[in-house]
């Protein structure tokens, strides 16, 4: 007669397979996004200035997201935490293309479990004014395809996404300080408004005209 398998016995087999799967399954997340900023599939997953993983796919929403989906090499999938933020910026090795960023806004995050779907963030976690110039450069790389696109405004995707960061950058400042406020509106909102002269330029005055009552508000803010 075979003896039973110890207790002890099974529950070492059963961890020791859970161990053996959980460290050959893939580490996957699915990330939520207003815009992807030019992000494609296969680009980097970044972490700490290293390459953690890769996007598999982007998904465009029934209620008007992206979600993007990425697998993360399972070196790293401890690095994944719940106190881990998502950002798109520009790749370090390609400035002409995009590249996930994640950091850590605590030390106190435990793992997250692979398969869920978390809310990534319009910027990089970083100080004020960094965040503010990281707003100001994609609106004037928008501006710039809002001028070459003109036959399509108001309607295109530029110019929808111009205005959606204006409003951000309004709410941004009404909880900045002062000194930030007005190296605001001393030196990026006339920067904007260059632009918009260039458009009034192109004959596109009546086209504008909300641009440009949103940026005579933010003086105000």
């Amino acid at each position: 007669m075979r003896r039973p398998i110890p207790k002890n016995a099974l529950l070492l087999l059963n961890f020791l397979i859970f161990f053996v799967i959980s460290g050959c399954t893939p580490f996957e997340l699915d990330i939520t996004f207003d815009t992807v900023k030019g992000l494609k599939k296969s680009a980097p997953v970044i972490f700490e200035e290293q390459t953690i993983g890769s996007v598999d796919r982007i998904e465009y929403s029934e209620d008007g997201k992206f979600l993007v989906s990425v697998t993360i090499e399972k070196e790293f999938r401890n690095a994944v935490r719940t106190d881990s933020v998502f950002y798109i910026a520009s790749d370090p090795s390609d400035a002409e293309a995009k590249a996930l960023f994640m950091a850590h806004e605590s030390e106190t995050g435990s793992p997250l479990e692979s398969g869920k779907t978390v809310k990534g963030q319009p910027y990089a976690p970083s100080s004020a004014m960094g965040i503010f110039k990281e707003m100001v450069d994609d609106m004037d790389r928008g501006l710039d395809r809002f001028v070459r696109d003109m036959k399509q405004l108001p309607e295109s995707e530029q110019y929808k996404r111009f205005e959606k960061e204006l409003e951000a950058l309004s709410e941004k400042m009404k909880t900045a300080g002062e000194k930030t406020r007005d190296k605001i509106r001393d030196e990026i909102i006339p920067k904007l408004q260059k632009k918009l002269e260039e458009l009034k330029k192109k004959g596109e005055k009546e086209k504008i005209k909300p641009i440009e009552k949103k940026l005579e508000n933010l003086q105000k803010v």
